[in-house]
């Protein structure tokens, strides 16, 4: 089956409404994560900001000084978080060898390696599953697999794929990593998940 065949097929399916970051509201948006400049949160920690800006030297500093490595925002968004969605891996690195919970979670279940695909950061997802991060969750919670597909970041897919992740998992709210990557027009998202032996029955 082609990646041409695949994406007409997709055209003939029921439209489903998915729910990417693009169209969520700002105050969605900042529980995800996303909003990271200064100004974002009230409750942002210094840990935070170093994180989010790449910053090694304060990042080690901080945590020398006792700073909570998962210290959260009222939205639950760890340093971790941040230095994930800012494709920081050094950052990452540091947090992690400090403790810092690979899995945790916003209130509205996002996890770093969320972030990570978001960003199309392979290098941070990569380094979160080395560390034990849960690539695929049974509940409803926002997907690694199904972010990256539809944002089109082929090297994330790759590595996720790489870990055995199932490429069929179906999402009530999104569907098939494959009929999201088809509507969103993803060549190489598409071609990786074919290649992967995704069913086009899903």
């Amino acid at each position: 089956m082609t990646t041409n065949t695949a994406v007409q097929r997709s055209q003939n399916l029921p439209k489903r409404r998915l729910e990417s970051i693009g169209e969520c509201p700002a105050k969605r948006k900042s529980s995800w994560g996303i909003l990271t400049s200064q100004g974002s949160w009230a409750d942002r920690s210094p840990l935070h900001e170093a994180a989010s800006q790449g910053r090694l030297l304060s990042l080690k500093t901080l945590l020398s000084q006792g700073y909570n490595v998962d210290t959260l925002t009222i939205d639950q968004v760890t340093p971790l978080h941040e230095a994930c969605l800012g494709d920081h891996v050094g950052c990452a690195r540091i947090l992690l060898e400090a403790g810092a919970n690979v899995n945790a979670t916003t209130i509205d279940g996002v996890t770093p390696l969320f972030n990570a695909c978001s960003r199309g950061s392979a290098a941070c997802a990569e380094l979160l599953l080395e560390y034990g991060a849960k690539a695929q969750w049974e509940s409803c919670l926002p997907s690694p697999t199904h972010e990256a597909a539809s944002r089109g970041h082929s090297e994330c897919l790759e590595v996720l794929i790489s870990w055995g992740i199932d490429v069929d998992q179906d999402l009530p709210h999104l569907g098939t990593p494959l009929y999201v990557a088809c509507v969103s027009q993803q060549i190489h998202c598409i071609r990786k998940l074919l290649y992967a032996g995704m069913s086009l029955l899903k």
